[in-house]
Parts: structure tokens; sequence; C-alpha cells
């Protein structure tokens, strides 16, 4: 991790002062029917709240892991957090973006949130124009690399989608150079369809990346098959 940044750096005191004045202007979406808590083995993925601002922070403000997502910013500020929680909580029909938190008790459906470890992020919305369904996105702090900590993310995320909307696929993105992602993806079911080129604001520039799609159909017959892995 780098402590070196340009940009805006809250101290803790200033944080919750901060991320009120960003949500004065929206409604309060942790209860949103769409970004409901969604319980899982051995994660909890939620709205993101206020309280998760430093450590938010301290995971993103990682090169290894800011380079292989397409919007987050390096370095990656506290005020960089406040913004995004404050977008994370904007009311969309079409778009909904959680934190990824590791259950404290692995046996327990309903954990303790005063205690959450967040580990990541994760969001699904409406993908690049002249594409239907929605488009997953996920990233994890370095050190919960290797775990199967995204693969149960992203299950969860497409089993929301389908689950709860109409949409006939699912969409997700990698670096031709993220052979992590790439695993992740492909442990999901998606199977590739294109390459492309998408902006990296990290990297301030174009990057090349693979396009890979779940349709329906498929999902459905995964899930029935009963694999471990969907």
């Amino acid at each position: 991790m780098t402590d070196e940044n340009d940009g805006e750096d809250l101290q803790s005191d200033d944080i919750d002062s901060r991320v009120q004045d960003c949500l004065e202007a929206v409604t309060d979406t942790c209860l949103r029917p769409c970004c409901t808590p969604v319980s899982l083995k051995r994660l909890l993925l939620r709205a993101p709240h206020a309280s998760d601002t430093l450590q938010i922070a301290e995971l993103a403000n990682n090169p290894n892991v800011a380079t292989q997502t397409s919007n987050m910013p390096h370095p990656y500020s506290n005020a960089d957090a406040v913004d995004w929680i404050a977008a994370a909580n904007e009311s969309h029909e079409n778009r909904c973006a959680y934190v990824i938190v590791l259950k404290s008790d692995s046996d327990s459906s309903e954990p303790d949130e005063d205690g959450d470890q967040v580990i990541g992020a994760c969001s699904y919305g409406k993908p690049s124009a002249g594409y239907e369904g929605f488009e997953i996105g996920y990233w994890l702090g370095e050190a919960h690399w290797g775990q199967g900590h995204a693969a149960e993310a992203c299950h969860a995320l497409i089993d929301h989608i389908f689950g709860r909307t109409l949409a006939c696929s699912v969409w997700a993105t990698c670096r031709v150079t993220n052979a992590r992602g790439r695993r992740v993806i492909e442990k999901c079911g998606f199977q590739f369809r294109e390459n492309a080129m998408v902006h990296s604001v990290a990297l301030m520039g174009m990057q090349p990346v693979e396009r890979y799609v779940l349709d329906r159909r498929s999902w459905e017959s995964l899930k029935a098959w009963g694999r471990d892995d969907v």
C-alpha cells in the first residue's frame, strides 16, 4: 500500500460529516428491495455505511487492486471512499452496490455489523450501450485474494439478478492480464464472448479486456444440475 496521495484525504473526525453532507439529497437506501442484505456462507453483502470509509480506503489504495478495475482511481483517498459510499446509496432501480463483509462467525446467518470486516465491494448495473441485461463488477483487498470470496459474492449477485429481474443475460469483464479475475468469471459459468478496449482510471488510458456472458438458460441449467460452483 502506498501512503502517497495527491487528492483530498479526510481525517476520521471529518468523515461522518462529509458522508452526511453527500447523502442529504438522496434517500436512505440501505433498505431498498434491490439492495437488501444478502447473507452467504462466509460473507455478508450489504449497502455501504459511513463507518466503512476507512476500511474501504485502506483496501482500495493499492495499485494491484485499482489497475484491475476500470473506474477506481489511484491513489485512492478517504474522500474517494466517501464519494463512492454516497453514490452507492443513491436510489436507482437498475444499479446496486454492496460492500463485501467477512463474517466473524461463519456459522452465523445474521452477523453483528458493529464489528464488520469489510474486504471489498461488488455491484451490478446496466452494461455498455449495445449490450442487454446487467453487468457485474467486484474487487477485493489483496490480502483476501485466492480464498474463494470473489466467486461466492459473484454467485450471489448473479442469483440476485436472475431471481429478481427479467434479464436474459449477465456480463462480466476482466483485463486480459488478470488471470485471477478470469478464473472467478469462469467459475461462475460465464462464457467468453469477445475482446474489447475499456478506459482505466488508474492507468489513465485504454486497456484490452475480455468480455464474458452468462445467459439465463445456462444459469438455470447449472443451478438445476446442482453444481457447487454456481
